[in-house]
């Protein structure tokens, strides 16, 4: 017999005559990681007897235990209504529904090196001029259109990629799965309940609400601000300069709900929660006596991850996050331009706009892309996974049109660490793209961040691909920076100094090759919050020139000609080789090729290993390690949920063991690949041999990652959502234990313990080492 727990009913959602109906799915997960995800979906009609036939019609399926395969559709539709089948089988086929990344490929292909193009992508941290550079490389006006929006925290997790070309101005807005989006509501909301269980004010809990923990998802642009009396003082906090009262020009976004109703939906969602807190509070305060406020350590985590699961299982919960759901939809119903295409369960997967009027353009785009606080409540910004854009995206500081695909994404991180993990997410893309542009701050140049960008490029072989813009450099000051080659020089010497900490890391060789031709091709950029055009005069223009020359290949192209040119000998050339003596035209010179011995890449396993672990059993307080604190127990079960639903690339902030491990790996056995025992049939020039090795690690980075993910992540993935699970006393030890276990066996230290799993490991390290090398020209003894 089919679980009692999966019955239907029906409900009417505030304002609304059309009846909907709620059910707990058998087959669907909650973004807790329990059974029994629960549902809403609009029924089409306002006639309660009609909508009662249609809960029984569901309540007949649910408790068909035969009709729960997708491939039953067929029988089902013969059976049950259309309106039932799709409520049913639609949540089964969006859950398995590929990336939306193809429906922009649909609308706005990307161009290729075929086509005459260059693809570039920036990367930056935070609030280090990344997206206003982009403004200016597309000629984006910093007033007027403010595309694509800038701000020093995270704006976005989009990514952003501009195609330039002539002709008409064309847009394709991918948005993130309906999965992934409730995911974030449901962590907001249990965020939120948990605030107002420790008694926090409203404001508080409108901010735990509105505003993800890691600042990624912000339900405050398309709900609307919280809006405190006590927030409109800034009395304090003006400075007006003579002749600029700092007004921003007001922009139409066109239409945006009152203000008064923003407000009022928000504060009934705060009673909501507040209410539902204090229900799910009361036994526990009994258990502590009234005194919960007074527990600690242990007994507070045990208390808190109590309180959520209650808060989570509750059907009051659900609601909450249903009827955001509604109301994130319902933010779609004002965008009156170009096309929204819809899965079928009515989620939105792309919105594609083509106009010939630039204007038009920007005002359309803003809905996906702004984060003007005056327009907060309107905006859809936070679920926007893309925008592909193509146009004629030409630079104002020049003449010049160049082919260029430049992508933006999400800002680096300020870490303290250089040897912090970058996201997948960006280095998924470095084998995609001709420039990795890395964009700094010409005041604090290379902190840990940049240098990490840095020190994965070398890692992963594309360090030839590196090119430096540094913003800023108008600020750069000091008694003894005269000139601006004496800025310049101090940049650059803040680089060298960042490259030499890194030879530890990298090994000479990668540092080296780095080192020859990175002063060509690093940018010194000032002012580029303001409008730079054609009229500007100087170093302003021509570094930017400098740099879309670079980007183009204008400039590469130079460089590389000049580096395969031998010169000229210095004594008289020898004369012609007679006829008979040239070689076939199909006879191809022989190059060196690296040979390998394999008994170094235990040793680099090793290394790698043991440091990724000694790091991980910090950071889930199993050991101890200075500078490595102990993690919280809410970002080691945030990072579990991202593992246990696949989601994030596995990553929650600065937690990214699958990242992590292969950046180890290529770390440790990029040095030894410096170690070539010989070259066949003779030693190769430094540049050669350069190419060579990074050849070789591109295609065993990429191969590593592979390796590491099903290793890692899809087969001990019961043991991540069995680690999820846990709750009560003790559970934060034992989920430490469990994700320990998981990288014991996924990653184990060779040498430590001769078992089948370290076998087994090193055995696939060695194989992908050697099919590495040996598509790269090289041979393994």
């Amino acid at each position: 017999m089919a679980d009692s727990r999966y019955t239907a009913s029906k409900s009417r959602s505030q304002g609304r005559s059309a009846w909907s109906i709620i059910f707990r799915h058998p087959l669907r997960k909650t973004p807790s990681g329990r059974e029994g995800l629960r549902i809403r979906r609009g029924l089409g009609t306002s006639d309660e007897a009609q909508a009662d036939a249609l809960v029984h019609q569901m309540n007949a399926l649910l408790r068909a235990e035969r009709f729960w395969s997708l491939p039953m559709r067929g029988e089902a539709e013969k059976h049950f209504d259309s309106v039932i089948v799709s409520a049913f089988y639609d949540a089964l086929e969006v859950a398995d529904a590929p990336a939306a990344d193809a429906s922009a490929d649909d609308a706005i292909p990307l161009p290729t090196t075929e086509d005459g193009y260059r693809r570039v992508l920036l990367v930056g941290t935070t609030g280090a001029g990344k997206t206003s550079l982009l403004r200016h490389l597309i000629g984006s006006d910093p007033k007027v259109d403010r595309f694509p929006s800038t701000s020093t925290s995270k704006t976005t997790i989009a990514d952003i990629e501009v195609v330039t070309a002539p002709g008409s101005y064309q847009a394709a807005v991918t948005f993130f799965s309906e999965w992934s989006t409730r995911t974030s509501i449901h962590e907001c909301v249990a965020e939120a309940c948990l605030t107002a269980w420790q008694e926090k004010d409203d404001a508080k809990v409108a901010e735990a609400l509105l505003y993800h923990r890691d600042q990624r998802f912000r339900l405050s642009y398309i709900l609307g601000d919280w809006v405190d009396a006590a927030d409109c003082d800034e009395e304090d906090w003006t400075y007006e300069e003579d002749g600029d009262d700092g007004a921003d020009e007001e922009l139409d976004y066109g239409e945006r709900p009152a203000p008064e109703d923003i407000q009022r939906r928000l504060r009934e969602y705060v009673v909501r929660v507040k209410t539902l807190a204090k229900r799910v509070a009361e036994p526990l305060r009994d258990a502590a006596d009234g005194d919960y406020a007074s527990l600690s350590g242990e007994d507070l985590e045990v208390a808190q991850e109590l309180f959520q699961e209650d808060c989570e299982t509750s059907r009051e919960f659900d609601d909450i996050v249903n009827d955001i759901i509604d109301d994130v939809l319902r933010r779609f119903d004002r965008v009156k331009a170009g096309a929204l295409t819809r899965d079928r369960g009515d989620w939105p997967v792309v919105w594609t706009f083509d106009t010939q009027d630039r204007e038009t353009f920007i005002e359309q785009i803003r809905w996906f892309s702004s984060n003007h606080g005056a327009y907060f409540g309107s905006l859809l910004t936070p679920l926007v996974s893309a925008i592909r854009v193509k146009g004629p995206f030409y630079p104002r500081f020049s003449s010049q049109q160049p082919k260029l695909v430049l992508i933006d994404g999400q800002g680096l991180g300020h870490t303290p660490d250089s040897s912090s993990a970058v996201t997948r997410h960006i280095t998924q893309r470095f084998g995609e793209v001709d420039v990795i542009l890395l964009v700094d701050n010409a005041q604090q140049p290379m902190q840990a961040a940049p240098l990490s960008v840095v020190r994965v490029l070398g890692a992963y072989g594309y360090d030839e691909k590196l090119a430096i813009a540094f913003t800023h450099f108008d600020s750069v000051v000091g008694d003894n920076l005269r000139t601006p080659r004496d800025k310049r020089l101090h940049v650059l010497g803040s680089v060298a100094n960042g490259l030499n900490g890194l030879r530890a890391t990298l090994g000479n060789a990668t540092v080296n090759t780095i080192e020859r031709t990175l002063d060509s091709r690093c940018f010194m950029l000032a002012f580029l919050d303001k409008p730079i055009d054609a009229s500007k005069s100087g170093k302003i223009t021509s570094e930017l020139v400098g740099l879309v020359d670079f980007l183009d290949g204008r400039t590469a192209a130079v460089e590389e000609e000049e580096e395969l040119v031998e010169p000229e000998p210095a004594t008289a050339p020898a004369p012609p080789l007679p006829a008979l003596a040239e070689a076939p035209a199909n006879v191809v010179p022989l190059r060196p090729t690296p040979v390998y011995d394999m008994a170094n890449l235990q040793a680099a396993v090793q290394a790698a290993t043991r440091e990724f672990h000694k790091r991980w059993d910090a950071r889930l307080g199993l050991e101890f390690l200075p500078g490595e604190p102990k993690q919280h127990w809410t970002r080691m079960k945030a990072l579990n949920r991202r593992v246990a639903l696949q989601l994030d690339d596995y990553e929650y902030d600065t937690l990214k063991p699958l990242a992590e491990i292969v950046e180890r790996l290529m770390e440790s056995i990029g040095k030894s690949l410096e170690l070539a025992v010989e070259w066949s049939p003779a030693a190769p020039s430094e540049a050669h041999a350069e190419r060579s090795m990074a050849r070789i690690k591109q295609e065993l980075a990429a191969s590593l990652d592979d390796l590491m993910k099903t290793r890692m992540i899809l087969t001990p993935i019961k043991e991540w959502v069995s680690a999820y699970n846990l709750s009560g006393r003790g559970s934060t030890f034992d989920r430490a234990r469990r994700i320990k276990g998981v990288y014991d066996t996924a990653a184990p230290v060779p040498g430590n313990l001769v078992s089948p799993g370290n076998i087994t490991f090193m055995q696939e390290v060695k194989r992908l080492m050697t099919m590495a090398v040996e598509k790269a020209g090289g041979r393994v003894k």
